[in-house]
């Protein structure tokens, strides 16, 4: 199923219909296109599958506000103005946390340690109306170029996909990557 950001506001339960009942989306972000869904034991093993990613190579969340983050994860007080410093500063960000309940997302991330973003784009105000996190992980097969046109992925992940919402290119590269656990160590610029 084709679809577009805009629709999916012209018809918002309906695809939270379809988020609620497991299905895999295709969407556009603030850097590239990614691939994902609510996270359940389903959704993740579908999601490894589709990218014929390797278990051991964690996948990210984005996070519906700034204060689901502070409830399940361990931040410091002026956490909300560290984390705008880092969006003005690289626009695009996804931030390592550690889990306060081990047991929380389980599947996703890796050593209690989750890579977590709040997203510039439209696509943000879907998931935060889901009150929920979405699987963030690129939309392309493991270790291949990342994806800034739905035009450019392969067939084999297409008919994998659930909902495609494509929003035409996007001119972007991949988030930077800041380990908060470890004294806001800069992974991947």
């Amino acid at each position: 199923m084709q679809t577009t950001t805009n629709k999916i506001f012209e018809n918002l339960e309906y695809y939270h219909n379809l988020a609620q009942k497991e299905k895999i989306f295709l969407y556009p972000t603030d850097s590239i296109y990614g691939i994902g869904a609510i996270p359940t034991t389903y959704t993740i093993q579908k999601i490894y599958e589709i990218k014929k990613r390797e278990h051991n190579k964690p996948i990210s969340i984005i996070a519906p506000n700034i204060g689901w983050i502070t409830q399940n994860f361990f931040t410091s007080k002026n956490f909300q103005n560290q984390v705008q410093n880092y969006f003005e500063k690289y626009h695009t960000i996804t931030i390592l946390l550690q889990k306060k309940d081990s047991q929380f997302l389980k599947g996703i991330g890796q050593n209690n340690k989750v890579g977590v973003r709040i997203i510039n784009h439209p696509i943000q105000k879907f998931i935060e109306s889901l009150r929920q996190p979405f699987i963030s992980t690129s939309a392309n097969l493991s270790n291949q170029p990342h994806i800034t046109n739905p035009q450019q992925i392969e067939e084999n992940i297409i008919k994998e996909i659930d909902v495609v919402v494509n929003d035409g290119t996007i001119n972007g590269k991949p988030s930077t990557i800041i380990d908060f656990t470890d004294g806001e160590k800069i992974i991947r610029n």
